[in-house]
């Protein structure tokens, strides 16, 4: 598949970053936009245009050959889940939660149940050990995926009962977020960033490996438990998000462990090592963060507190995923090494960090810092944007 068709994905992030920015300038005009729809569009687009399509492409490219990519006509998929992904743009912009987004939202589900269909088949565990991870990884995250899906149908059921912005309705909707967050889009770029080792012949130590999975694997399905300590029934469940915060923290220690023991000789570009570190700064603090929320103190501080739980969306959305992705791309050498990938690259850092710093600060303090947002938003739509002016052709 052509290197061109990343371009399509990081169009899909551009629309993100320039929505979002839009959203922010609420705060200074009176727009004649339903804010709504902008913020629908705006998570709609970020998962299944951004982060699904581009993990699309990447599995392919590093999981099948050129001929079960024929076979399986991963091509076509792409192209027609592209189409309906601009549906979804549309119809969420123009009238936010109604017929079309919803047709639009059901078709690309039946693209994605095609996309893991034929990945089940065409992907198996044969190999290396180290290659047997990437593949038990890649088989948890679509299995978690699809688990995500059953979401959106509950929400539906419950918000046709009358119970919209009832604890069954947003346990619905954290249960999607979860299991998108810390399921599917998690073990997915876990699973692409062993396989990228193995490729560049970066060894990992197979029992630490093997222990990390363990834990992961072990702790995803009741780390669903954190998502609800905020929730009046959070004594029941707070056995199950006690074991998945210690499980959890477990597994990073074996995570921390293996990635000492990796012996960095490869000659990586600079970008590439920087943003990778960063994503798996954002990896450990996320673990961390997720232990501390177990605690009463930090769990009444952080679930009741909207601006606080924005940060925590942006930090997996941006930092843990979107950063890793980016390292990703640049180490297969999507980019051009001049100075637009530079810039670019420095943008969106700048603005990720500005943007959380100053989201966690309002969040803690309650500062009114929002109006500052739209900067580094801005700077996010201005890296992807010179990103894009200087993506390499194949």
């Amino acid at each position: 598949m052509s290197k061109s068709l990343h371009y399509i994905s990081l169009s899909f992030l551009l629309f993100v970053a320039a929505i979002g920015t839009t959203m922010r300038l609420f705060y200074y005009v009176d727009l004649d936009i339903e804010f709504k729809h902008l913020l629908h569009a705006h998570s709609h687009i970020g998962f299944q245009g951004w982060i699904y399509t581009i993990l699309f492409l990447l599995i392919t490219k590093l999981f099948l050959s050129t001929e079960q990519i024929d076979k399986g006509r991963y091509l076509l998929q792409f192209k027609l889940t592209c189409i309906l992904l601009v549906g979804i743009l549309t119809s969420f912009l123009m009238q936010g939660y109604g017929f079309y987004s919803i047709l639009f939202s059901t078709l690309f589900q039946g693209m994605n149940y095609w996309f893991i269909y034929r990945l089940f088949k065409d992907v198996t565990s044969k190999g290396s050990t180290q290659h047997k991870y990437s593949v038990h990884f890649l088989r948890v995250g679509l299995m978690l995926g699809i688990l995500s899906t059953f979401a959106p149908i509950a929400i539906g059921i419950i918000a046709s009962k009358g119970l919209a912005g009832s604890e069954i309705y947003r346990s619905a909707i954290y249960f999607f977020l979860h299991f998108q967050y810390n399921g599917w889009f998690l073990f997915i770029l876990i699973s692409l960033t062993i396989k990228w080792l193995e490729n560049i012949q970066i060894n990992l130590t197979p029992h630490l490996l093997k222990y990390f999975f363990i834990c992961t694997a072990t702790s995803v399905i009741p780390a669903y438990a954190l998502s609800l300590i905020g929730m009046s029934f959070k004594n029941i469940i707070y056995p199950f998000a006690f074991f998945a915060a210690i499980v959890q923290l477990m597994g990073l220690y074996f995570f921390i462990k293996m990635l000492r023991a990796i012996n960095f000789e490869i000659d990586l570009n600079k970008w590439t090592k920087i943003l990778l570190q960063l994503g798996l700064f954002s990896f450990a603090s996320k673990i961390i963060l997720q232990f501390l929320s177990v605690f009463p103190y930090f769990s009444e501080i952080a679930f009741n507190n909207r601006t606080l739980i924005i940060f925590y969306m942006h930090f997996c959305l941006l930092g843990v995923l979107t950063l890793t992705i980016f390292s990703l791309l640049n180490a297969h050498q999507l980019f051009q090494r001049k100075t637009e990938t530079s810039i670019g690259f420095s943008l969106f850092t700048i603005g990720f960090i500005g943007s959380e710093i100053l989201l966690l600060i309002e969040g803690l303090f309650h500062v009114n810092l929002i109006n500052w947002l739209i900067f580094f938003s801005l700077a996010m739509f201005l890296g992807v944007f010179f990103l894009l002016l200087n993506r390499k052709r194949s």
